[in-house]
C-alpha cells in the first residue's frame, strides 16, 4: 500500500486509503506516495479551463520535476464528498490517482491517462453520469480547441 504523506491529516488520509481499498492489489501495484495537499498547496490547485473556467483540478503530479508523488487537492468538491464517505467520489478519487500515477509512469500524455482513468471507472462500476464527465474531459483534451489553447495544464 503506497504512503500517504504524513504531512496528510487523519482525515485526508482516510479518504485516500478507503479509495485505495476499491483498487485490487494488482491495480495498488507499484503506486507511489500520494500527499493530500491542504487547500493552500505548493502548486496552484486551480486550472484554467476555455469550456469550463476556472475549476479546482482533483489531483496532479509534477512530471516536469520528476517528483516521484502524487498530489490530491484537499480542496476540490470530490475530495470533500469522498471525506464524507461518498462511494462515486470514492470512485472518482481512486480513478484520479491512476490517471496520475499514468502521468508518473508515462509521462504528459493526457489521452493515456484518461484511458486509464476510464478503465478504472468502469471496473470500479462508476455511474454513467461520472463516466460521461470524465470521458468530455478526455475528449476536450483531444480537442482542436484544447489544441489552440495549450490544452488542460499538467
Amino acid at each position: 500500500m503506497p504512503v500517504v504523506h504524513p504531512s496528510s491529516t487523519d482525515a485526508y488520509r482516510d479518504a485516500v486509503n478507503k479509495a485505495l481499498a476499491l483498487l485490487t492489489q494488482d491495480q495498488r501495484g507499484g503506486m507511489p506516495n500520494i500527499e493530500v495537499v491542504p487547500p493552500v498547496g505548493p502548486f496552484e490547485t486551480t486550472a484554467p479551463s476555455p469550456r469550463f473556467g476556472r475549476q479546482t483540478v482533483d489531483g496532479y503530479s509534477d512530471t516536469v520535476n520528476k517528483d516521484p508523488n502524487i498530489y490530491i487537492t484537499g480542496n476540490s468538491d470530490n475530495y470533500h464528498k469522498a471525506q464524507q464517505g461518498d462511494k462515486q467520489a470514492l470512485i472518482r478519487l481512486a480513478s484520479d490517482i491512476v490517471h496520475e500515477r499514468a502521468h508518473l509512469e508515462h509521462g504528459k500524455d493526457e489521452m493515456q491517462a484518461y484511458d486509464a482513468q476510464l478503465a478504472i471507472l468502469k471496473a470500479l462500476g462508476a455511474d454513467q453520469k461520472l463516466i460521461k464527465s470524465v470521458q468530455a474531459s478526455r475528449d476536450f483534451v483531444a480537442s482542436p480547441e484544447a489544441q489552440l489553447v495549450g490544452g488542460i495544464p499538467q
